[in-house]
C-alpha cells in the first residue's frame, strides 16, 4: 500500500464529509453512491488487475469523484480533484512533509477523478488510431457508470436522481 492504512481512512473520513456537505444539490452523487463506486471498484480491480496492484489511488478516486457535485456544471470533477488534493495536503502531507513518491501518490488520484467526464476521454481519445484509457480509468468509469446498466425497474427509480 503506497499510503499508511490510517492516512486513507483520514482520506476517505474526510470524503465522507465533503460528499454529504455537498449531496443536498442532488439526490445521486452522495455518499451512498460513492461507497456503491468503491465496492464495485474493488471487484473490477480484482478481476482486472494482478494482485500485487495497489487499488488505493482507485478507492481515493472512487470516493472522491462526485465530491463537488452541481448537476449541470461542468468542473465538478475539477473541483472534486481539488478538494482532493486539498485533503490530501492537510492529512497527509501536512504530517510527513512532501517527498515526491506523494505528489505522484496524489497527482495520479487526482487524474483518476478528472478522468470521469465522460466527455472529455471520448473527445481526447483518438479511438481510430487505438488510443485507449487507462485500466484504472476503465476501472472507475464502469464502476462510476454501473447504475446505466441496472435493470429496467431499478434504472426507472433512479434515472431522476442521477441528474
Amino acid at each position: 500500500m503506497l499510503l499508511a492504512k490510517h492516512e486513507v481512512d483520514a482520506l476517505l473520513e474526510s470524503a465522507k464529509d465533503t460528499v454529504l456537505q455537498n449531496s443536498a444539490i442532488c439526490e445521486y452523487h452522495n455518499w451512498k453512491h460513492a461507497k456503491r463506486v468503491i465496492k464495485q471498484v474493488k471487484k473490477l480491480a480484482k478481476k482486472r488487475m494482478d494482485k500485487e496492484f495497489d487499488t488505493t489511488p482507485l478507492i481515493l478516486a472512487a470516493a472522491w469523484h462526485d465530491a463537488v457535485y452541481v448537476p449541470g456544471a461542468t468542473d465538478n470533477e475539477e473541483k472534486s480533484a481539488a478538494a482532493f488534493a486539498n485533503a490530501f495536503d492537510t492529512f497527509i502531507v501536512g504530517v510527513n512533509g512532501t517527498p515526491g513518491w506523494m505528489e505522484d501518490v496524489k497527482n495520479r488520484v487526482c487524474l483518476l477523478i478528472r478522468g470521469t467526464t465522460v466527455d472529455q476521454h471520448l473527445e481526447d481519445r483518438d479511438i481510430d488510431n487505438g488510443e485507449q484509457l487507462s485500466t484504472e480509468h476503465c476501472i472507475l468509469l464502469d464502476a462510476d457508470l454501473r447504475a446505466l446498466a441496472y435493470p429496467l425497474p431499478k434504472f426507472l427509480r433512479t434515472q431522476a436522481e442521477i441528474i
